[in-house]
């Protein structure tokens, strides 16, 4: 799907989702405090 511009491998897919991931739940937890 990424792969014809260099931003589909594996690592990086899952790099960038836990970053988002770990991101999210810190405004997460913000919001709820």
């Amino acid at each position: 799907m990424f792969s014809s511009n260099g931003y589909g491998s594996a690592p990086n897919i899952e790099y960038l989702s836990l970053n988002a991931t770990d991101d999210g739940l810190e405004r997460y937890r913000g919001l709820k405090q």
